[in-house]
């Protein structure tokens, strides 16, 4: 069964200042989204600079604005309302509810003890936060629902990466997508003025060959995603179905992302969405990205923006 309760008040709700929520009311569920509600005067998602998940303590999505995060939300759905944001952990155009639920936050399987969200606010004027989380009964998730009992630690992460760039040309960075095992790489995604073109090898072949913006902007459209301005998504989950994401295990590569930008110093921001079966997580970096540019002196800088991967990476 699925019910949508109001969750406790954030606490220190400042124009500037680091919002917090601590809930004890969603343990003993399945925490599917958050919805964040603003209100108050003047306070817009341009307003927050990052939202992070703690779970126990440790933060495992997040950093993202609220700016980028609405980005990343019209992607798969196309909802930009003013004044709400969603905190996913689902795949909600998944083909299956086994594969939609893939993520979603099980507190008693994942050993979650303690969920926090953090709101860091700039530039706001008498701001109201709200939030309302959309749950669902554990048992709903049974196998004789469909569902697989080794699965149900799984847990959705938004991992950032940011890489420095000196000088035009092609470079190679780590990119941060998450711990050692049982991961799945579903989503990368990339905010940027500048990209041109995107590689990326796995075990030394091709899977995604220096596909430039337009042509990855029409596949996405074709398969019903909303492919947003400025925002370079690999989506290997594009047509909904759960089976297609990178397993961490595999020795895989991002290789190239072609981009214009200055020589001067320059900075991508990446955000891996990636989901973990396991309690735990610490990350590291790995995946190599290797990005092109070339000599652009009006762009100076890389976009900042988000790098998903699903099961989880942010570069969600």
């Amino acid at each position: 069964m699925q019910f949508i309760r109001k969750l406790e008040p954030f606490q220190n709700v400042l124009a500037t200042g680091r919002a917090v929520l601590s809930s004890k009311l969603v343990l003993g569920n399945v925490i599917e989204r958050v919805y964040l509600v603003l209100g108050g005067g003047a306070f817009t998602k341009a307003m927050i600079t990052a939202i992070r998940v703690r779970l126990n303590g440790k933060v495992v999505f997040g950093d993202v604005s609220g700016t980028n995060l609405d980005l990343v939300q019209r992607y798969s759905l196309l909802n930009n309302t003013v004044g709400f944001l969603t905190i996913d952990f689902t795949e909600p155009t998944a083909r299956s509810i086994q594969g939609q639920l893939l993520g979603a936050y099980n507190t008693n399987a994942a050993g979650i003890t303690d969920f926090t969200i953090e709101v860091d606010i700039t530039g706001a004027t008498t701001p109201t936060l709200d939030a309302w989380v959309q749950l669902r009964s554990p048992g709903s998730m049974s196998p004789a629902n469909g569902f697989d009992p080794a699965t149900s630690p799984a847990l959705r992460a938004l991992i950032p990466t940011t890489i420095p760039v000196t000088a035009a040309g092609e470079i190679q960075a780590d990119v941060n997508y998450g711990s050692g095992g049982n991961s799945l790489i579903k989503r990368l995604y990339i905010i940027s003025t500048v990209l041109t073109s995107f590689r990326i090898k796995r075990d030394a072949l091709d899977i995604f060959e220096t596909v430039v913006p337009t042509l990855n902007t029409f596949i996405e459209l074709d398969y019903g995603r909303v492919a947003q301005a400025n925002m370079y998504v690999w989506d290997p989950l594009m047509d909904g179905n759960q089976s297609d994401p990178i397993r961490r295990g595999a020795r895989t590569a991002r290789r190239p992302i072609s981009s214009s930008c200055s020589p001067r110093r320059a900075v991508a921001r990446i955000w891996c969405l990636r989901t973990c079966i396991q309690r735990s997580a610490r990350c590291k970096r790995g995946l190599l990205c290797l990005l092109n540019y070339r000599r652009t002196p009006a762009t100076p800088h890389l976009g900042r923006g988000p790098t998903c991967c699903s099961a989880g990476f942010r570069a969600s």
